[in-house]
């Protein structure tokens, strides 16, 4: 007996080492390319043959916000950040007040935008990844040795082969807007921030884009904050301390079409130079061109320069006083990408549109999202509630608002519409186009969903419904009088919570599964409540 106990010991931590150090690679998390879908992407851009018209199309300009929140500028209400050049284009245009995001997280909302479909149809609800814990010892070293919080490291069972995280993000079966615009004559290029994965399929060179300047990661270095013109502020959390050590390294680096290059300008403002001098040379050519801004401000880190934090001395938390600085230089920064279009003579023959990618983030105690609930990573109105206006003189009346539910989806039918370019009929689009007033009226109420793995939303009319698969708690609000979520109604309209979850399982069931796994679930505290969601 004794002798056999220090071997049954001995057997059990020899399993629990074995089981420990086991690589977790599977190929359960293949990724597989649709052969229909690609064959009905090539057949669509094959028709697409572009017959020169001169400038009967207009030119599109498309800027993204980097976690601009709805109420950050202050046409929609901030009283810290005057933003006029971004109000210009929903005072001479159209203002969305009730606008959202497909995400609240960068890398999926941008998918939805630039394919018009709900980006659950490819699997893409999470952010791409660049590495997983590969094994069970080290995500407990992970979980237990690691502050990560408010964010907390998903236990996974199985985790992809190194050449399917490459797969990762849009996949090429996927019909991007520079892909259709491209084929049908328009010139396209990209400034700023890409996200939307990491491989060479998924490079913006290869996607459609004429020329792409900016980086590939989901943050960047703005500039060198050793500088004595800068301000910066460094969290003490786990994903900010990441950003710190990245600088602008890997998929951080800033690059001109594949070729990593030196920037010792504020990444906003190279942003608006770049921009600036494509629209100058675009203009001249004879092709109508689209022009995609994807801006990383106010995205932390958060760095601004000294002439921008000055304007903001009387705000004494640094953090606010550099994230509102962040948002005037983005609005000095749209100025000049305004002003480059009237100096080129085309402002009357350009689409502009400007909006966020999701809402702002609370959790940097720069934001609140006031007076709405929640912020970015979570599905509250703070989260997925956005800017969105657009600027088209002669063609949208200048001073409108718009008060009815609208989505980024919406984007890629009203940008190809305005372009005289039919819609693929292949394939499932989600979006209307905006700018069609038989098609607004004939759709006033319409469901909009939002999947981020066991998060589940649908917004239908007045009512919005969450359900939460980790730990089975539903929200029910009535937005038309309760838009701050105040007060959940799940227990007293069970109909209600029942008519919209068949809904959602119905829309679900078209949706395909998660195409990778997450590895980190998000935990909002509110008053020492806690909400998960998964990012």
């Amino acid at each position: 007996m004794k002798k056999s106990l220090p071997l049954a010991l001995a057997a059990i931590v020899a399993v629990l080492i074995v089981w420990s150090i086991r690589p977790l690679k599977s190929r359960k998390w293949d990724i597989e390319f649709d052969p229909d879908l690609q064959s009905g992407k090539d057949h669509y851009l094959d028709s697409l043959v572009y017959s020169p018209v001169g400038r009967s199309r207009p030119n599109i300009v498309v800027i993204l916000a980097d976690d601009l929140g709805l109420t950050d500028i202050s046409l929609y209400g901030s009283p810290h950040v005057d933003t006029p050049n971004i109000d210009s284009i929903g005072e001479e245009g159209i203002i969305y007040n009730q606008a959202y995001a497909t995400s609240t997280i960068c890398s999926p909302s941008r998918a939805g935008l630039l394919t018009g479909r709900y980006q659950n149809r490819y699997g893409f609800d999470t952010q791409p990844m660049t590495r997983y814990a590969g094994s069970k010892l080290e995500y407990l070293a992970f979980k237990y040795l690691v502050d990560t919080k408010p964010m907390y490291i998903v236990e996974n069972d199985s985790i992809p082969y190194l050449d399917q995280i490459e797969r990762q993000g849009m996949p090429p079966t996927e019909i991007l807007l520079s892909e259709a615009l491209s084929a049908a004559g328009y010139r396209c290029d990209i400034v700023g921030k890409w996200h939307l994965g990491y491989g060479d399929l998924q490079h913006p060179n290869n996607r459609g884009f004429d020329s792409f300047y900016g980086f590939l990661e989901a943050f960047s270095y703005f500039i060198d904050p050793e500088l004595p013109y800068v301000e910066s502020w460094q969290f003490d959390e786990f994903s900010e301390k990441h950003i710190w050590r990245q600088e602008r390294d890997g998929f951080s680096a800033i690059q001109r079409n594949g070729e990593i290059i030196e920037e010792d300008v504020h990444l906003t403002d190279a942003f608006a130079r770049e921009a600036s001098v494509i629209i100058r040379d675009a203009a001249a050519g004879d092709e109508p061109f689209f022009l995609y801004v994807p801006f990383s401000a106010p995205h932390t880190p958060f760095q601004a320069l000294t002439e921008y934090t000055s304007r903001f001395s009387h705000v004494e938390d640094p953090r606010k006083r550099i994230y509102y600085a962040m948002i005037a230089q983005l609005d000095d920064a749209v100025g000049r990408i305004l002003d480059s279009l009237e100096a080129a003579g085309v402002t009357d023959d350009t689409l502009v549109i400007f909006a966020s990618d999701n809402g702002g983030a609370t959790y940097t105690m720069a934001t609140g999202n006031d007076p709405l609930r929640g912020g970015k990573m979570s599905h509250f109105e703070g989260g997925i509630s956005i800017p969105l206006m657009m600027r088209w003189p002669g063609v949208i009346e200048g001073g409108r608002t718009d008060d009815r539910p609208v989505i980024l989806l919406d984007l890629f039918s009203t940008i190809l519409a305005s372009a005289e370019v039919p819609l693929p009929t292949d394939r499932p689009m989600d979006g209307i186009n905006l700018m069609d007033s038989a098609v607004m009226e004939e759709t006033p109420i319409r469901p909009l969903y939002w999947r981020s793995e066991y998060n589940h939303i649908i917004h239908y009319g007045d009512w919005k419904l969450m359900m939460n698969g980790k730990d089975g708690r539903v929200w029910l609000y009535n937005l038309k009088v309760d838009r701050e979520e105040n007060r959940n109604l799940a227990l007293d309209e069970p109909e209600i919570v029942e008519q919209l979850k068949s809904m959602f399982l119905d829309w679900n069931d078209g949706m395909a599964d998660p195409a990778w796994p997450r590895v980190m679930d998000y935990l909002y505290d509110e008053d020492g409540e806690g909400y998960w969601f998964a990012i």
